[in-house]
């Protein structure tokens, strides 16, 4: 933008966001190539738990889910310890 002004960012639509009754999105932790990491809570225990909201992309769909499994399976076997809190 003309003078060195930035454009201001738009609302994350996702931001106090409750996905299906059970988590609550709190706040975003990053993104990436295929969607954003949201920090939110698991309602029914009141646990901190990190949600990925993928984008809605065209392509290869299953190709995305294959990526985003191996990715999920790739978590599940990280020790917890390995893992940072805020």
């Amino acid at each position: 933008m003309a003078g060195g002004a930035e454009r201001p960012e738009a609302p994350d639509p996702w931001l106090g966001r409750t996905i299906e009754g059970r988590y609550r999105i709190d706040a975003r932790l990053g993104e990436g190539g295929m969607g954003a990491v949201y920090a939110a809570t698991q309602l029914t225990v009141d646990r901190p738990v990190a949600v990925k909201v993928l984008r809605n992309q065209s392509g290869d769909e299953q190709q995305m889910v294959s990526r985003f499994l191996r990715e999920a399976r790739t978590c599940t076997r990280t020790p917890t310890w390995r893992v940072r809190k805020k």
